[in-house]
């Protein structure tokens, strides 16, 4: 199978500056902390604690003795300066740039959550009808996507009512779709192995020209809902004279892992056909196990930022006794995803025992019971393991550092656990 089952959507107008974004972040990530959980953001809040407070001999300030956050523990540091790193999360999850460090530079208003949209845009959250209207106003779109562009506006409104779709909206006015070759698709997004794009400094979907979208059996209908995803969750824009950005996260945020698979999950969702996930596979399979268990929707994902998504699952390990934050759990996975997708970067994490000891159980939570015969657990380990490892034989460079015989401690652990909990020997 091509290469092109490896990577899916990422906006090529982020490209360049996300490629160098990360690695910077990313590097100094790799050299800055140990393989402890955590311990970034601790070596980071060090780091810009020193950097907040500077002496000045001749006028120190007022307040520059209190700016330094003595007596915090490591927990308070990581967690107050992890702000640095995650969206908003003020009551409009709404906010300059400055927050971040890079807005001297860059100079966006940033939004990750819908109850901002209203001030941005000037209008109210758009109806169905009012999806219609732009569709049929916007001279760009050929008939057949204007057809396609309706069917995905009605049927990710039924069933997801109280999605704010005003950004879909903002970019329907201007939205293209272009049909291309796989080289013309790979040469727009800058990128090898890319299926389809959405560049949003066009505001420009790519597409296969051989892709039948409208077959909802078939991966060009998921490919393409993928990307509609892209331009119904984030824009970057200049609205009334302000530079906008608006994203589900930011390039120096966590969360463009979640981004992708959460847009594949849920164009699978969409087509209503309960099928596997062929792009990110790896990562696919770690959330469409977990989904399940967290109280988290299309909705949500339309309207809130990474930071909610972060908050659900963590309320799920709570619920379920999963013995992880949720902040490190997805860690885990974007590591693991970075070391596969850019094998170039160093990773951030040398071991993935948490992340394979947490998913065994997310899946035993759903699957075993201490009334399983020793052969049932078996046997429903190799299902687990199927399951996980879902399309590997078709990657041409799987995870070949990851084997079953990693897993398999943690799923006797785990069965173990279970009898020993109901009184079995």
């Amino acid at each position: 199978m091509k290469r092109f089952f490896k990577i899916l959507g990422i906006s090529a107008a982020a490209v360049l500056f996300a490629v160098a974004a990360l690695f910077i972040y990313f590097v100094i990530r790799s050299n800055t902390f140990s393989d402890k959980p955590g311990s970034y953001y601790v070596e980071l809040a060090k780091q810009q604690r020193d950097e907040l407070y500077v002496e000045d001999d001749e006028d120190p300030g007022e307040d520059a003795g209190e700016r330094k956050d003595s007596g915090l523990s490591e927990e308070e540091l990581e967690r107050k300066y992890l702000s640095f790193l995650e969206p908003a999360d003020d009551e409009y999850d709404f906010k300059w740039a400055n927050d971040h460090n890079e807005s001297t530079v860059l100079g966006f208003q940033y939004a990750r959550d819908s109850k901002a949209y209203e001030m941005i845009f000037g209008y109210p959250e758009p109806t169905l009808e009012d999806l219609y209207g732009v569709i049929d106003a916007n001279t760009a779109l050929s008939d057949k996507y204007k057809t396609f562009l309706k069917d995905f506006s009605k049927d990710w409104l039924t069933l997801y009512p109280e999605s704010d779709m005003s950004v879909f909206y903002h970019n329907l006015e201007t939205l293209k779709i272009d049909e291309m070759t796989e080289q013309e698709i790979m040469m727009t997004a800058m990128n090898t192995g890319v299926a389809a794009c959405y560049v949003s400094k066009d505001n420009r979907i790519c597409i296969n020209k051989e892709a039948d979208v409208f077959d909802r059996s078939s991966d060009d209908y998921v490919v393409l809902v993928h990307e509609i995803l892209h331009a119904a969750r984030g824009t970057r824009s200049k609205i009334d004279g302000t530079d906008v950005s608006i994203g589900f996260f930011e390039n120096l945020d966590y969360g463009l892992y979640e981004d992708e698979v959460m847009d594949t999950y849920f164009a699978l969702k969409l087509q209503g056909l309960d099928r596997k996930a062929v792009y990110y596979t790896l990562q696919s399979s770690y959330y469409r196990q977990l989904m399940p268990l967290v109280e988290y929707d299309g909705n949500d994902y339309m309207n809130h930022s990474v930071n909610y998504l972060e908050e659900k699952i963590g309320e799920a390990f709570d619920r379920y006794g999963i013995d992880i934050t949720a902040l490190h759990y997805m860690a885990l996975i974007d590591s693991q995803a970075k070391a596969h997708y850019r094998p170039n970067s160093e990773v951030d994490y040398r071991d993935y025992g948490e992340l394979y000891k947490t998913q065994v159980k997310i899946y035993g939570i759903q699957h075993l019971n201490a009334e399983m015969t020793h052969e049932e657990t078996e046997k429903e380990f190799e299902v687990f393991w199927d399951d996980i490892t879902y399309n590997f034989d078709a990657l041409p460079d799987p995870y070949p550092d990851m084997t079953k015989e990693q897993y398999k401690p943690y799923w006797d652990e785990y069965v173990d656990m279970i009898k020993k909990e109901a009184g079995q020997s």
